[in-house]
């Protein structure tokens, strides 16, 4: 029974590390507002839009009728969504500059003016910060907190430039137009690399995605979204429809995973720990009965029979428990890849476990403690 009461704790302990870990996913801000947000991806065929000239006329077109759609409120294109890795590339800021080859690697977002309106994103400083919609020429870009808090420390980065590859390229240099809030690319669990969101018109692309803001569920405005881009094109479809809300409780469906079987074995660990408990207090009173019968008869109260019976549980259970918690910091080193922002040696979580299963082994305990009380003195003594 021991070792049932160790592995309950362990398990019971694990179960309750991912449960604060998940908790805690669920409150980050991903830095976009995912409510009545519906995306989906753009797929023009290559072998009809061949040039970026027709790519990018077919996306405006396709875009200008989405937003037309009764029930959207807004909506935007974008080469990337929230929580998923984007496209990195080297690139150099002015003011600080790098070897060749050691270029620091930043994402590149394409996007069109609505983005960060449709998305609720904030722009903090520079164009946009007062309105909706991004405006700005070709050159324009916008990055977030993250590049502007690395690589503009002490300086306003509105203005200055930045180039793709080394300064010295032939490349035509990008002017930072804004600075918006940091948005997170690998997962809630992740920090943000940093991004760089520039307008798609320049350098369209022959796929792009599609998020569309609606007040209504997307259900009912998704056969109207369907029609407006099938009359730029009817051989284009809007494929992989998923709400963003749908996409973010996903990045983390791996841990929510992970803390359901944890938890679904470490009730069953309960289960079979109280069993075990109260197998061996149920043996413990029969194989004393004569002996509590002889106490009773010689003036032991029925609490002096408890406190037998209940220093048997403790010392079976505390024996399990301190295996358990000593199991449980053993396996701290695995845990801490699983769970987020919660210390591997958690004191309240161990503490709470520990609580929990001698709580579980006392009541596991009360039937064949009871019994023990109700055992006939006269009828115990004159037992073989």
């Amino acid at each position: 029974m021991t070792g049932e009461v160790a592995l309950a704790l362990m398990l019971l302990i694990g179960a309750g590390l991912l449960i604060r870990s998940v908790s805690h996913l669920t409150q980050v801000n991903p830095g976009v507002d995912p409510r009545g947000i519906t995306t989906g991806w753009i797929f023009l065929p290559e072998s009809k839009y061949s040039s970026p000239d027709r790519q990018r006329l077919a996306l405006l077109d396709i875009l200008q009728r989405v937003q037309t759609v009764p029930g959207v409120t807004s909506a935007a294109l974008t080469s990337a969504f929230p929580l998923l890795s984007n496209s990195q590339v080297g690139v150099t800021f002015e003011g600080h500059p790098k070897p060749i080859g050691q270029q620091p690697l930043v994402n590149i977002q394409l996007i069109s003016r609505e983005y960060f309106n449709t998305v609720r994103m904030r722009v903090i400083r520079g164009r946009g910060s007062a309105g909706a919609d991004i405006k700005g020429d070709d050159d324009a870009v916008w990055i977030d907190e993250t590049i502007a808090r690395k690589y503009f420390p002490e300086e306003d980065p509105v203005g200055r430039r930045i180039v793709r590859g080394a300064f010295d390229s032939k490349e035509r240099p990008w002017i930072v137009a804004g600075v918006v809030n940091d948005v997170l690319d690998q997962g809630l669990g992740e920090r943000a690399r940093g991004t760089l969101y520039r307008r798609f018109e320049p350098e369209p692309q022959s796929w792009m995605g599609l998020v569309v803001k609606t007040a209504m569920p997307f259900e009912l405005v998704l056969p109207a979204v369907r029609r407006g881009i099938a009359s730029v094109d009817p051989a284009l479809p809007l494929a992989s429809e998923e709400t963003l809300e749908h996409m973010i409780t996903q990045s983390i469906g791996q841990e929510t995973f992970t803390m359901y079987v944890l938890v679904a074995f470490a009730v069953v660990a309960l289960i079979l720990a109280a069993v075990g408990v109260y197998g061996v207090i149920a043996y413990f009173v029969a194989q004393r009965s004569r002996e509590i019968g002889i106490r009773m008869a010689l003036g032991a109260r029925r609490s002096d029979i408890v406190s037998l019976i209940s220093r048997r549980i403790m010392l079976t259970a505390g024996v399990g428990v301190a295996i358990g918690l000593v199991g449980a910091a053993a396996a701290s080193g695995v845990m801490s890849t699983l769970i987020y922002e919660v210390a591997p040696i958690d004191a309240v979580t161990y503490v709470t476990g520990a609580l929990a299963l001698l709580a579980v082994a006392a009541l596991a305990a009360v039937v064949p403690t009871l019994r023990a009380t109700r055992v006939n003195p006269a009828s115990a003594m004159r037992a073989d």
